[in-house]
């Protein structure tokens, strides 16, 4: 199983131990609060209490395909999930269940769009997302569900927003790293 660890503290302790979870191929996200796990697993996409590990699934919905990433907005009950074939997705967590809410399309009009997004973020105030892949990335306003920005950049990319949400940091295979700033001063 999987295990689940602080380790912001001075020292480590294990919060929540996942027995039924299996160790490969699952990619998860914890809520901002720390007592919500959504996990990939093959059966599909699993909403976890972190308080109750022991217990069966919350929900569990269909996974779009081979989920590559998933995260938590830091301000609502939304996550980001990423799966191969340029799938990313904003879903809805609520008492019903975990829902596909919108489906952020790559904007052709750029010329270039993140195949195979192997990460996606929501910016500091849940207003935008970015998703990155196979040498390009890209900014979605949540608002309108349009692109506001893209990018093409050599060897993947593994983008993440600065904590005031200003500037976009991006990493790829080759070991380089840029900071991008999205709105002049």
């Amino acid at each position: 199983g999987n295990q689940l660890w602080d380790v912001r503290r001075q020292q480590q302790r294990q919060i929540a131990e996942f027995p039924d979870i299996p160790l490969t191929g699952g990619v998860g996200g914890i809520s901002p609060d720390g007592k919500t796990l959504v996990v990939s697993i093959p059966q599909g996409i699993q909403v976890r209490s972190v308080d109750r590990p022991s217990e069966t699934a919350r929900f569990t919905a269909k996974s779009p395909g081979e989920v590559m990433s998933i995260a938590f907005s830091p301000v609502n009950q939304r996550v980001v999930i990423t799966a191969r074939g340029s799938y990313c997705a904003v879903w809805e967590l609520s008492e019903d269940g975990l829902q596909e809410k919108h489906k952020l399309l790559p904007s052709p009009k750029f010329g270039y769009y993140p195949y195979h997004p192997t990460a996606a973020q929501f910016s500091p105030d849940g207003r935008r997302v970015i998703a990155g892949g196979w040498y390009a990335a890209q900014m979605w306003d949540l608002d309108t569900n349009e692109v506001t920005h893209s990018w093409s950049l050599p060897g993947g990319t593994w983008p993440s927003f600065t904590a005031d949400g200003r500037h976009v940091f991006m990493a790829n295979m080759n070991g380089t790293g840029y900071i991008l700033r999205l709105d002049p001063d």
